[in-house]
């Protein structure tokens, strides 16, 4: 709680000297990526239960924005080829993906979502986006302000992360 406190006493001492969290950005990385830790932790926390696994979900939500190599699911998911072989065999068994071949290069393994693994995750974030929404009535309109303007700015960081390791 006082790390929380120390954090918001700097957050306002930040802003008031137009600073962008210390002068090379440092508190804010920090905070960011405690941020997104705890988030994360936060989502699994509330949908142990669930019919997907946090993993089965993010993978098949970054399958429904197109089809990817695995290589590069596998780097997204911070996990070895191998391991994410393993992980696309239980969600192709489960008839939520398909692998195909890369038309360039044959020994590329793409990885797509079916028709059931879509409609799986839509189920999975309707429950997952209901968990959260009772998490932001706890927060003031400000705050939600706030909190939406916030992920928007790391939705954009994020995305461009991702482009840049997959060129």
């Amino acid at each position: 709680m006082v790390e929380n406190k120390d954090r918001q006493e700097s957050s306002a001492e930040t802003v008031a000297n137009h600073s962008l969290g210390g002068q090379d950005g440092s508190e804010l990385a920090i905070l960011a990526r405690d941020a997104i830790r705890k988030g994360v932790h936060m989502m699994r926390i509330l949908h142990s239960n669930a019919e997907l696994t946090i993993n089965q979900t993010s993978t098949l939500n970054q399958l429904k924005e197109g089809p990817r190599p695995m290589a590069l699911m596998a780097k997204l998911s911070g996990v070895s080829q191998p391991s994410m072989s393993q992980h696309a065999s239980a969600l192709e068994a489960l008839g939520y993906i398909q692998r195909s071949r890369a038309p360039e290069d044959g020994r590329a393994v793409i990885l797509s979502i079916t028709d059931s693994g879509r409609e799986a995750v839509d189920r999975a974030n309707e429950i997952r986006n209901s968990s959260l929404q009772e998490f932001f009535t706890m927060l003031n309109a400000e705050d939600r302000g706030k909190l939406f303007d916030g992920l928007q700015i790391l939705e954009r960081l994020a995305e461009k992360a991702i482009q840049r390791s997959s060129a």
